[in-house]
C-alpha cells in the first residue's frame, strides 16, 4: 500500500518545485555553471525543512500518542509524565533544524530529559549533528592554517 506524504513535507517539495520551474523559465540560455549554482542553492535552502519533516515523522516520541505517554527516567527508571514542550535547534549537514519536543523532569531524582533527543542520539548540550561534527573535524584535520602576518613563529 502506498503511503501518503505528510502535508508539511508536500508543501516544502511544492515550493522547491515552483522555484525550479521558475528558474527554468527565467534562466533560458544560461550556462551550466549558472543553472547548477541556482539549483544547488534552491535545494540547499529546502534541506533543513525537509530534514525537519523527516525527523518529525520518524521519531515516535514526537508524535501522538507516544509524545503524551510516560517515559522511564534514564537515571532512576521511574515513570515520568511530560512537563512541557521545548524548542531544540541543531546544526546539521543539511542546515539548521528546529523542533519542539516533549521534555520530562523526574520528581524522584530531579533529572531532566527529552526522550526524542535520546532517540536521535543527541546529548543535551549538543548543538551539532554527528554528521556535521565529523565533517568539521575532517575539514580541520585536512587543512593547513597560515599564521597571520606579523605573528610570532614560536
Amino acid at each position: 500500500m502506498k503511503e501518503t506524504l505528510p502535508e508539511r513535507m508536500i508543501a516544502v517539495l511544492e515550493k522547491l518545485g515552483e522555484q525550479l520551474a521558475a528558474m527554468t523559465n527565467e534562466q533560458r540560455g544560461a550556462s551550466l555553471a549558472q543553472l547548477e549554482a541556482r539549483v544547488l542553492g534552491a535545494v540547499r535552502a529546502a534541506l533543513p525543512d525537509l530534514l525537519g519533516e523527516v525527523v518529525r515523522g520518524s521519531v515516535p516520541e514526537l508524535q501522538p500518542p507516544a509524545c503524551h505517554r510516560k517515559q522511564s527516567c534514564p537515571r532512576c527508571g521511574r515513570g515520568v509524565r511530560v512537563q512541557g514542550w521545548r524548542p531544540r535547534t541543531v546544526r546539521t549537514v543539511c542546515g539548521v533544524v528546529r523542533n519542539e519536543r516533549p521534555c520530562y523532569s523526574c520528581r524522584s531524582c530531579h533529572h531532566g530529559f527529552a526522550a526524542a533527543d535520546a532517540r536521535l542520539g543527541l546529548h543535551p548540550s549538543t548543538r551539532l549533528s554527528a554528521g556535521l561534527h565529523t565533517w568539521l573535524v575532517n575539514l580541520g584535520g585536512t587543512r593547513t592554517f597560515a599564521r597571520p602576518p606579523g605573528s610570532c613563529t614560536n
